[in-house]
């Protein structure tokens, strides 16, 4: 917010044709004018917090100076004036959509959907800003903020980010540890797709009746039966998904079996899963 001489901390109305505007290398609005009307948000701490999100979201490009101006403007003030008004919060790290007060009767149906996802945004925004943990540790990895992981400029525009909570609580921990090594070492769209049949692996597994402790314990029966599903569920799609969601389960599982992890198959993976069980890819031509 002290950027372009301050400007975004000591105005509270943002305009286009500002010289700190056109100075900050924003995307060019649509027309001149008002961006961002902050004026009647009561609470100051929560004013800085709502301009920070919006010019982040601007510099990021996560949204356009255009839908500020024509989709936000009227949630801004919504946003600034509801959720302060009783003074019992002192963040929107501390609100929802679900506690937010009601909005004035007459509200337009379109703003209020757009309210709800813009409070559940900035809410999640600021419990990952406050939040004090290294990034591996979290349930959400933002590349950027992971060390030693190599990004494309244009992937760094895009703000790559990894979700863990799909994996089941009791392998989280364990899948993360794993991951946490794979990341500084592969690609990071590599990484996207391992961590995509790690949790494929789990979901087809709870969603046929196993239950916390079925990794441990994995049979040969267990595998085939896993084949069978991944055969299924990949009918459609060419052999390289289905080979996939074999070949990099068993480089997952014989990782974290060698590495000793304590919720790695007791069973060796020689046992487990065999060569021939990795359907072969198809070549282009075939396609």
């Amino acid at each position: 917010l002290s950027a372009e001489g301050g400007y975004w901390i000591q105005n509270d109305i943002w305009r286009t044709d500002s010289e700190a505007y056109k100075k900050s290398g924003l995307r060019e609005s649509r027309r001149d004018g008002v961006l961002a009307d902050f004026t009647e948000c009561r609470n100051a701490y929560m004013k800085l917090e709502l301009k920070y999100y919006i010019l982040c979201s601007l510099k990021n490009q996560w949204k356009s100076p255009a839908y500020v101006q024509d989709v936000l403007m009227s949630v801004i003030r919504l946003a600034g004036r509801n959720p302060a008004s009783s003074g019992a919060y002192s963040s929107f790290e501390e609100i929802g959509p679900s506690i937010a007060e009601p909005l004035p009767e007459g509200t337009e149906s379109t703003v209020v959907v757009v309210y709800a996802g813009f409070l559940k945004g900035i809410q999640a925004f600021f419990a990952d800003y406050y939040d004090g943990r290294e990034e591996t540790e979290k349930d959400v990895w933002h590349a950027l903020k992971i060390p030693g992981v190599k990004l494309s400029a244009a992937m760094k525009r895009q703000h790559p980010s990894m979700n863990f909570q799909e994996i089941p609580d009791a392998y989280r921990m364990s899948v993360k540890r794993f991951m946490k090594r794979l990341v500084i070492r592969r690609s990071w769209s590599y990484c996207r797709e391992m961590l995509m049949y790690i949790q494929y692996f789990f979901h087809v597994f709870y969603g046929n009746g196993y239950t916390d402790g079925f990794l441990e314990e994995l049979s040969r029966q267990d595998v085939e039966s896993y084949l069978r599903w991944v055969a299924d569920g990949y009918d459609k799609k060419n052999a390289t998904y289905r080979s996939k969601a074999v070949s990099f389960i068993r480089s997952w599982l014989d990782y974290i079996q060698i590495a000793e992890y304590t919720r790695a198959p007791k069973q060796s993976m020689e046992r487990l899963i065999f060569d021939e069980d990795v359907p072969k890819r198809e070549r282009a031509a075939d396609t």
